[in-house]
């Protein structure tokens, strides 16, 4: 079974069109990680997350910038996957996952 993965340049998670059709997507295609660019929030609560991501099955990450631009978040279905840790840099959010499909292939 492999991880389906989704990225998104929304530049603004403001409007509720972008929304829309990123919970769309995520519902459609049975995403299993999610990872968005240029959120433009400063912000992100856990109930935005789960309306976003469709459910309450989710957990995330956020990068906040110091300037206009960078604001990253990932999401990531909590029923399939380990959450090990995560690690910021300049411009990029990791996040070490074990999924169902890594350890069926260990």
């Amino acid at each position: 079974m492999s991880m389906i993965v989704l990225t998104f340049n929304v530049r603004g998670l403001g409007g509720r069109q972008n929304k829309n059709k990123i919970r769309e997507l995520v519902r459609d295609n049975k995403v299993d990680f999610l990872a968005i660019q240029e959120t433009k929030m400063e912000v992100i609560t856990p109930n935005f997350c789960k309306n976003l991501w469709g459910n309450y099955d989710c957990d995330w990450v956020f990068k906040p910038s110091e300037d206009n631009s960078g604001r990253i978040l990932s999401i990531w279905r909590k029923s399939t996957s380990i959450f090990h840790y995560s690690f910021v840099g300049e411009g990029f959010i990791g996040v070490s996952l074990e999924g169902e499909c890594l350890k069926r292939n260990v």
